[in-house]
């Protein structure tokens, strides 16, 4: 089924680090099921200030920026009867521990078995269509996503008010999240920040990867934290940079930051902890490749599966700190390591 979705928002100072942001760019961090190649062809309709807009153009603080596009949606989502291990629930929000293996919404190959058609079994046709006012009607209540054979921590919005109110938190980042990570190799320091743009991998576009000149261009301007940030953002979006070859000459990736400290440094691995800072697609998976120490179990960024043979993703969300979307209070929880880390780490203290 196609329909039609309409968003009007206004340009804040979180939503831009330099003085000015492409358009494409800031629907799509705003709208958390929108890719900006949806905002191309006929059925798109940009709007800055009441005036009709290109993807590619700018927007400062302050603007008014209305979209309306069409988007094909699920008619409706199958209701399924699939347990799910609860951490916490009220009328605004659950809080689950997701399984590794489980995907997150239906979407192309994966129909069935997954957390909305858990959702949908739990809490009813009423709660989707609510839902379905707020988001694609695929994804009721989904404000974040943990990739498939990511386990842990994943909160779920039960009412339009709490969605809009949890979904403003991830994408001003204020909420807290801490995974852990089994990694490969000997880590020469026991913590640091990993700083980059991630864009999406010019020879797979499933894939990211960190664009190559940022590094080199950090170093050179002795940038760090945000400072660097709202520098390196103003620059990569500048066409004149572009032109003249900074970043490759490209503009379609986001600024990316997270923070790591090795818990146990086993025998060939290590067993880290990682602070996100923003929530880029694969952050963690591509940093920790990025800094030579890929996540075991990792299919599409570990080149050196057979030195672990056998293993899945050994990656997991482990805490999660939010404000709760009504009362404002502070909630934190967290989700036991699974048991497939105990025996990753046995096999490492026997190797």
């Amino acid at each position: 089924m196609r329909i039609e979705r309409n968003f009007d928002f206004t340009v804040q100072e979180t939503d831009i680090s330099g003085s000015k942001l492409r358009v494409d760019a800031f629907l799509a961090a705003r709208i958390t099921e929108l890719s900006r190649s949806a905002l191309t062809g006929d059925d798109c309709v940009i709007l800055i200030n009441d005036k009709k807009a290109k993807k590619s153009d700018k927007v400062s603080v302050g603007d008014r920026v209305e979209l309306t596009y069409i988007a094909d949606v699920f008619e409706k989502v199958e209701a399924e009867d699939i347990p799910l291990d609860v951490l916490y629930e009220d009328s605004d929000m659950l809080v689950i521990n997701k399984a590794q293996g489980m995907v997150v919404h239906p979407g192309a190959g994966n129909t069935h078995g997954t957390i909305v058609n858990a959702l949908a079994f739990r809490y009813g046709e009423a709660f989707i269509n609510e839902m379905a006012d707020e988001c694609d009607v695929s994804r009721p209540g989904i404000v974040h996503r943990l990739d498939k054979d990511t386990s842990g921590v994943m909160v779920i919005a039960l009412n339009s008010r709490a969605h809009a109110n949890l979904s403003e938190q991830f994408q001003s980042h204020d909420i807290e999240k801490w995974y852990y990570a089994f990694c490969d190799g000997i880590f020469p320091n026991h913590c640091g920040d990993i700083e980059c743009i991630l864009a999406r991998d010019r020879n797979d576009r499933k894939l990211f990867a960190p664009v190559r000149e940022q590094k080199e261009y950090i170093i050179q301007g002795g940038l760090t934290g945000k400072n660097a940030e709202a520098i390196i953002n103003e620059v990569y979006h500048d066409p004149k940079y572009r032109a003249g070859g900074m970043f490759g000459g490209r503009s379609d990736g986001k600024w990316s930051k997270s923070y790591y400290e090795v818990v146990r440094q086993l025998p060939q691995a290590a067993l880290v902890k990682v602070r996100i800072f923003t929530g880029r697609t694969h952050q963690i998976r591509v940093h920790m490749k990025y800094i030579g120490h890929p996540v075991i179990g990792d299919v599409m960024y570990n080149n050196r599966l057979s030195r672990f043979p056998g293993e899945s993703l050994m990656l997991h969300s482990a805490v999660l700190n939010i404000t709760h979307p009504t009362t404002g209070e502070p909630m934190h929880f967290e989700a036991p390591l699974p048991p497939r880390f105990g025996a990753l780490e046995e096999k490492l203290r026997n190797s």
